[in-house]
Order: structure tokens, then C-alpha cells, then sequence
């Protein structure tokens, strides 16, 4: 246990603890992040993993989808992510790091980096509270205000709150008064992550908390060794993750939709496998509630940003269910179509919160999975070629077989590389 807390100030006491973790020779969680979103008086939850398992010379990392191991045998990080199959089975190894590893050198990966950058609440604090030289220096510059909280109990045991609010961030620190770990830590949401954000940024939830839950976290020693999951069943060993190249162009690309014929909610507008009243049909497909008010709110806007002309040859829609249609607010000025039976859904081959583009032959130009403020500026450069008579799925496909054979081409010589040098040690 650290030294009492008891005639300390808030600041040092915090100090006394990451003092702790950067002297600790063990230590391990099972930590999570927590993103808690409240919207229409539900509250959803996502969870991540972001733990760490650290005995002397030995270092393993779970964060978000990526496996980090450091032990005096090598280095080994990996990617568990089946959209990719893996990340396409690569593996990075590197040489031993000696000693306690430097945290300058646990993340210098590019790909590692960004994926864990990524994630809910970025890199690990854990790594920093264990491995930088001065951790958590920059909430000790006498910027910050920090003090004293509440008690409460947290995985039953004691815990005191210190508080750390610097300019209008505001971090909770939950340390057990026993073991001088951190168990909880309530972290300031800065940033909204895009997919829960409107064109203008603004968040369509009433409420976001992002909490790191440090559970099981401990400084005894370790008895065993933990449990990652394993690597890909082939993997690639590479010195450094080669960037994937885009995914393979939608199946649904280039092709007519099933026939079929619909009408919005007002009746007026007419929907069918040749497209719609204009020259170029926008589809976003938005089944439920929460995904079509964040449809519609991002669609209505956008095109209030459009000039007259560009309105004159494009059509935006929503395509949803009743439910759905039932929630989306009074202002929408976007016309819906429901497809309560799944009808439009199946003839265009589409999935749940993807965005279809018909020319006015109803052939599908493009399709994207997901819409957000980001992606609505890709769409508005695929619309304006589109406008223009460009063939945009023989253009993906022909960049898809560039990218594919470049990629190929590069990751055979990291494969070479990688070999080249083991064979050197």
C-alpha cells in the first residue's frame, strides 16, 4: 500500500500513485472501456477490451483489436479482426526489447498506432502509468486543478476519488485506498465518435460518459501467464503491418435491382428499379429509430447545403421501416420510403445502413456501409462524377485490381525482409 493519504494534498497523493505503477515490477487487469450512450431515455453500452499484463520482463496488451506480447524471446503483435480476415494473417515480430520495454518503443507501428488510436478511449494509460519516465507528467504543470472526491466502493472494495479538471476536461480518478491501484478512471468525452455524430458534430445522443473500468487490477505477482487469443492459423511474419489495400468493390456494383415500384410517404415521388424522378438517386437504407433520425437529420442538412441546380438533378432519400419513419422529426424535409416488408432492401442487394447511388438507368454506381459527416463528402464527389457520365464501378474495380497488386507486390518484399533478417540473428 502507499504511504497515507492523510496530510497529503490531492496532487501528491496522485503522484504517490503513479509513482507506484512506475516503480511496480507486476502488474496486471482486466480492464474495459466503457462508452455509455443515453438517447430517447435508453441508455446503450459499448465495451472494449484495453487491459494489460506486465511481470518484470513480460508484457502483454489487449486493446481493442490488437494483440501486443513482449517477452524476452521477441516481440509479437497481431490483429484479431475477421472483417479482414486478421488483417490478411500478418504478423509483426521484432527482437527482444531489454529489460523494463521503454514505452517509446511498445507502439512504433504505424497500423498499430492508428487501430489503437482509434479505439473508444485510444492507447492504454496503463502503459504510460507503467512505463514513461515521468507518468502522467503534464497533469502536474500546475495547470490543473486537482482535489479530493467522494468514497465509494468499487469490485467491493474502498476507493477515493481524485478529481482533475484542466481547462474544461474532466477526469475522476478512482484509487483503492488498500492496494493503491487505479480501479476506475471517468475520462472527459472529448471527441464523439463519428458514427454517433450529425453533419454539424453535434451528437445525436442526450448524454456520453466514456469510463476506463480497470477490473481485476492488481500489483501481486502473477502465477501464470495470460491466455491471447491465437495467432492467425498462417500467419505472415513481417518487420512492420503493411497498410490493406480498399476492400473489394460491393457485389451489388454495376448491376439493375430486382423490379419493383414504391412511393414516399407523401405519395408524390415515385421509386422503382430505373431509379427515381431525377437524373441521380441517393439511397440510404435506415431501419429503427436511433439510425433513421441520424439519417435524416444528416440528409435534410446536406442537402440545404446544395445549390438549386444540383437539386434540380438529384434525389435523396430515406429508405426505412415504419418504426423508423415514426421517429424521425418534423423538420425532415427528405423523402421516405418505407420498406417495411424488406422489398427495396432485397432488390438492391443491400444491407441495413448502407448507401446506394442509381443513375438514371437505375444501375447501381455506388454502394458505402455506414453515413456519417465524413462520408457524405465521399458521396457528394461519387454523385458529381455520376453527373458527369463517368462509369464509376468500372473505375473501382479497375482501382481495386491496381491497389490489389500493389499491395501483394509490397507485402512479398516485407515477407522477404522479415526472413532476410532472422536469418541474420
Amino acid at each position: 500500500m502507499i504511504a497515507s493519504y492523510k496530510g497529503m494534498t490531492a496532487e501528491q497523493f496522485l503522484e504517490s500513485v503513479f509513482a507506484r505503477y512506475r516503480s511496480a515490477e507486476s502488474y496486471r487487469d482486466q480492464a474495459r472501456v466503457r462508452l455509455s450512450l443515453r438517447h430517447n431515455g435508453r441508455v446503450v453500452n459499448e465495451l472494449a477490451p484495453l487491459s494489460v499484463w506486465f511481470d518484470r520482463n513480460s508484457l502483454y496488451v489487449e486493446a481493442y483489436d490488437v494483440r501486443l506480447r513482449s517477452h524476452p524471446s521477441g516481440r509479437t503483435a497481431w490483429i484479431k479482426d475477421s472483417t479482414t480476415r486478421d488483417f490478411d494473417s500478418q504478423v509483426v515480430r521484432l527482437p527482444p526489447l531489454d529489460g523494463r520495454p521503454p514505452i517509446d518503443q511498445l507502439l512504433t507501428d504505424a497500423v498499430l498506432n492508428d487501430r489503437i488510436a482509434a479505439g473508444l478511449a485510444g492507447p492504454p494509460p496503463q502503459l504510460e502509468w507503467l512505463f514513461a519516465e515521468t507518468p502522467m507528467a503534464g497533469l502536474f504543470d500546475g495547470k490543473q486543478k486537482i482535489a479530493f472526491g467522494r468514497r465509494r466502493e468499487i469490485e467491493d472494495r474502498p476507493c477515493l476519488a481524485v478529481h482533475v479538471v484542466a481547462d474544461q476536461e474532466h477526469y475522476r480518478f478512482w484509487i483503492d485506498q488498500t492496494e493503491g491501484v487505479i480501479r476506475r478512471v471517468d475520462l472527459p468525452s472529448i471527441l464523439v465518435p463519428m458514427q454517433h455524430q450529425t453533419i454539424s458534430g453535434d451528437s445525436v445522443a442526450e448524454s456520453m460518459l466514456l469510463t476506463l473500468e480497470l477490473r481485476q487490477a492488481t500489483f501481486q505477482s502473477p502465477n501464470t501467464q495470460p491466455s491471447l487469443a491465437e495467432l492467425p492459423a498462417r500467419p505472415k511474419f513481417v518487420d512492420q503491418f503493411v497498410p490493406l489495400p480498399p476492400a473489394q468493390p460491393a457485389a451489388n456494383l454495376g448491376t439493375t435491382p430486382g423490379e419493383f415500384a414504391t412511393r414516399d410517404q407523401t405519395g408524390q415521388i415515385r421509386l422503382s428499379n430505373r431509379g427515381s424522378d431525377r437524373e441521380v438517386t441517393v439511397l440510404v437504407f435506415a431501419l429503427g429509430n436511433s439510425s433513421a433520425v441520424h439519417a435524416s437529420t444528416l440528409l435534410t442538412r446536406w442537402v440545404g447545403m446544395m445549390t438549386s441546380e444540383l437539386r434540380t438533378r438529384l434525389r435523396v432519400a430515406l429508405v426505412s421501416d415504419e418504426a423508423g419513419f415514426r421517429q424521425v422529426p418534423r423538420q425532415n424535409t427528405i423523402p421516405i420510403f418505407i420498406d417495411q416488408h424488406a422489398e427495396v432492401l432485397t432488390a438492391m442487394g443491400a444491407a441495413e445502413g448502407d448507401v446506394i447511388i442509381l443513375n438514371r438507368n437505375g444501375t447501381i454506381q455506388w454502394v458505402q456501409s455506414g453515413l456519417n459527416s465524413e462520408s457524405l463528402t465521399q458521396i457528394g464527389l461519387i454523385v458529381g462524377d455520376v453527373l458527369d457520365g463517368i462509369d464509376v464501378p468500372t473505375r473501382a474495380r479497375q482501382q481495386w485490381r491496381s491497389d490489389q497488386l500493389t499491395y501483394e507486390s509490397i507485402l512479398s518484399a516485407a515477407l522477404a525482409r522479415h526472413v532476410a533478417r532472422q536469418s541474420q540473428r
